[in-house]
Order: C-alpha cells, then structure tokens, then sequence
C-alpha cells in the first residue's frame, strides 16, 4: 500500500538517469519513472537553473560532469529522495564512476533501428513543414542512418553500466504496466502501475508519433536487410537476429502469434512469464 510515508530502499541512488536513443519512446519512459516517484510522495519539480542550466520545462541534462553531479545530489538530498534526469547524451567518465561507486541508478531506451529510422524521417518532415529546427536535416533513410550510428554507440555505452535496465520500446508503449512494475523494483517502491499509466499516457507530454507495434514492416524490405546487416549485433543481443519479437518460453502458439504481431500475449502467459522471472527486455 502506497502512503505518504513511503520511502525507496535505503541503498536506492539519489540521481536516476532516463536515457533513451530518440524516437524510442525515452520521453514515455522517463515520464512513467516520475510518475512512480510522484505516486510515492516525491514530486519531481525542476531543478534550480543553477544546478541544471537551459530553459527545457524537464530535468533534462547533458554532459555530465563532476560539479553538476555533486550539485545535483546536494538538491536531492535536500528533498530528501530521488531526481529523475532525461538525458540523450552518453555517460561521462564522471558519471561512469559514480555508477561504479552506486550513487547513480537508471535505465536505457531502445527500439527496433528499423522503426527509430522510420520516425526520424516523420519527423524531419513534420520539423520541416512547420519550419522547425528540431530533426529537420533528416530527410531520408542515409541521414537517418547517420543518426542511428552515432545512437548505438551511446545506447551500448548506458546498457553496460552496472544497475542501468535496457527498456525496450515495445514494452515501454504496449506492456506499460509490467515495464512500470520492473522500474518500481529496480527503485525499490511501490506504485499502482494501472494508475501510473493513465495519468501518463493521459495527461503526459509522451511525444508520440505513430505508437503502433510492428512498424519496421512498412519499411523497403532492401532498407530492412541493409539496417539488420549493418546492426547485427545489436539485433542478436537485445532485440532477435532477425528483427522479429522474441520467442516467448512456454507461450501458447497464440499468445506468439498475439505478440509477434504487435499485440500483449494473454493476461495469463503474461503472469506466467513474471513469476518465472523470464522478462528480459523494457
């Protein structure tokens, strides 16, 4: 039962760090994670523009370095409790060692790179039309690739790190309520994952574009095979060699199908799956 005097674990970190690659649902994840810090009491206002410079509405951060950490942890401890900070830049060496020495914790923001490629080009086109900065040098499947190249890297660089949880975007915008039950175990708090996602997906900026599963389909099936070649690494370790969803272990050949097309496997294989401790990706 969640009340005012909930507290996370004693050993939880003061700073968190949301990263995600862009247009892999990192604002959706970021905000789920402050909804369960909120639900707990611990309001997640902006941060003295002294401590976080910039104009952005959000805790959002760059570059990392030694003094703003420190800065930041002292705000925290002020409060009295964890600060989420969105971030789509990579780990510093300060930040780095502060992970290594448990005074940071957080999660990564993935996508299959077919469907981020996909959403790239959208909203460099809409940037365009409306005469906006913000991805407008994305005009084809090449700059979005571009993109992509200079992701990967970052994203691999986050995932490495000790107590940081990949969140697959697929979990994070379909299965939402099990991906809000894994970020309320890694903090060490409760939460009603079913409220959280409400007032998240209802009253949240969560900067959705398409939001449909299985969009890598209306890509070229060249463009397809050209990205899955290039990343396949990245592919066999977090997502499946051949870009399809994983195989679920012990599902019925219909919650496979269910989940292969885009859809959240029965309620009951969904359980299943958590009391087996088989969840692999957010």
């Amino acid at each position: 039962m969640i009340t005012e005097f909930s507290r996370p674990r004693s050993d939880t970190p003061l700073i968190y760090i949301s990263y995600g690659m862009m247009k892999c649902g990192s604002t959706l994840a970021f905000e789920l994670t402050k909804g369960i810090l909120e639900q707990n009491g611990f309001p997640q206002t902006r941060l003295p523009k002294s401590t976080i410079p910039g104009d952005a509405a959000q805790n959002f951060v760059t570059s990392l370095g030694l003094e703003q950490l420190e800065a930041i942890e002292r705000e925290a401890e002020k409060r009295g409790y964890p600060i989420v900070l969105k971030t789509h830049h990579a780990p510093t060496p300060a930040v780095k060692a502060w992970v290594e020495e448990g005074r940071i914790l957080g999660h990564c923001a993935y996508r299959d790179l077919r469907e981020m490629a996909l959403s790239l080009i959208d909203n460099g086109a809409r940037s365009r039309a409306r005469g906006g900065k913000g991805f407008s040098n994305i005009e084809d499947l090449e700059d979005a690739l571009d993109s992509i190249r200079k992701q990967v890297p970052r994203f691999l660089a986050w995932a490495r790190l000790p107590g940081f949880m990949p969140l697959y975007y697929n979990d994070v915008a379909f299965d939402t309520q099990n991906t809000v039950r894994r970020l309320c175990g890694q903090l060490g708090l409760d939460a009603d994952p079913a409220k959280v996602e409400k007032i998240v997906k209802g009253e949240r900026p969560t900067r959705y574009n398409k939001g449909v599963p299985g969009r890598f389909r209306e890509m070229a099936a060249e463009d397809s095979e050209l990205i899955l070649q290039e990343f396949r690494s990245f592919y066999e370790e977090f997502i499946d060699p051949h870009g399809e969803p994983p195989q679920l272990p012990g599902a019925t050949a219909a919650d496979q199908a269910e989940y292969s097309a885009g859809g959240k496997p029965h309620r009951s294989w969904r359980l299943l799956r958590k009391f087996l401790g088989m969840v692999r990706r957010a």
